[in-house]
């Protein structure tokens, strides 16, 4: 990250050989990065641990045009200012199986726009600091799109693993013309999780 942060145009973040990062007060990423958490015979790389900007969050990204696939993120990631961000087929509160809740953090965009989020997993979450399992807030919050992802099952839609009752799937405040779903086969997003969609 540091090495991303200090590029002038940013970069990407591989892995190779290991499957789970435990980490603390991990920099905010302030430059466009790709960070690619998929692993060459299929799996997923976990990173655990908070950030230095929001330890209630594993990334914080502040940068825009990035984007992150195929990680698990136990404890979430929040996409903050910078816009244009591509979120997907990423774990959000389970483990790398996507079948074991790990109570930790979703998804937080916060006055971020034109966001991608698309084919992820939020589920098992119980740490509700942004009042949803994924939450969009703030008023420069705009032309966000969420498609295709599970919200409070496991990856294949069909079982429960359950986000906390008091929470909503889908939190949506003071942020306005972002879309929920679509009309193309696959753009539904399956939410099963507390009061489903708020918008305040």
């Amino acid at each position: 990250i540091q090495e991303v942060n200090a590029a002038a145009s940013g970069g990407s973040i591989g892995f190779s050989g290991v499957t789970s990062i435990t980490g603390s007060s991990l920099p905010k990423i302030s430059k466009p990065v790709v960070i690619e958490g998929a692993l060459a015979g299929g799996g997923r790389v976990e990173l655990k641990g908070g950030s230095s900007e929001d330890n209630h969050f594993t990334l914080v990204i502040t940068g825009g045009s990035s984007t992150l696939t195929g990680l698990s993120l136990p404890l979430g990631v929040m996409l903050k200012t910078g816009g244009q961000n591509v979120v997907s087929d990423c774990f959000f509160g389970t483990d790398v199986t996507g079948t074991i809740a790990r109570l930790g953090n979703g998804l937080l965009i916060e006055d971020s726009a034109d966001n991608m989020v698309l084919g992820n997993l939020l589920s098992g979450i119980s740490t509700f600091h942004t009042s949803g399992a994924l939450a969009i807030r703030g008023p420069f919050a705009t032309g966000n799109v969420v498609k295709g992802n599970f919200i409070g099952t496991d990856p294949t839609g069909t079982t429960l693993l359950s986000n906390g009752t008091n929470s909503a799937g889908i939190f949506i405040k003071d942020a306005s013309d972002n879309v929920i779903g679509g009309t193309d086969d696959g753009d539904a997003n399956v939410i099963v999780s507390g009061t489903g969609i708020v918008i305040n």
